[in-house]
């Protein structure tokens, strides 16, 4: 999962990290199948690290999405992509409608 999470950085990705504890491969990642890696250069993924209590990610997730309906309700169709949601969604047929 690393390797895909510097893929993504390389190609101007944003990581945001969710978690009680700061995880080492995140800050300091080293992929000993590239040349950098092998030179022991290491990579720092996380551009964001959002340090929460234990369990208190469900919270933070909550928040994040009323922040983003939110936005969506101020100028629809800046933030979701309703014609991607109403083809690939399984289950109700309008839950991102506000």
């Amino acid at each position: 999962m690393l390797t895909a999470l510097q893929k993504a950085k390389e190609n101007g990705c944003t990581i945001i990290s969710v978690n009680p504890l700061p995880e080492t491969g995140l800050i300091a990642f080293n992929d000993p199948q590239s040349i950098k890696g092998a030179l022991g250069i290491k990579a720092r993924l996380t551009d964001i690290f959002l340090q929460v209590k234990i369990n208190g990610d469900m919270a933070l997730l909550q928040a994040i999405e009323k922040l983003l309906l939110i936005e969506e309700e101020k100028n629809p169709g800046s933030v979701f992509d309703q014609e991607f949601i109403n083809e690939k969604q399984m289950a109700q047929k309008n839950s991102f409608n506000t």
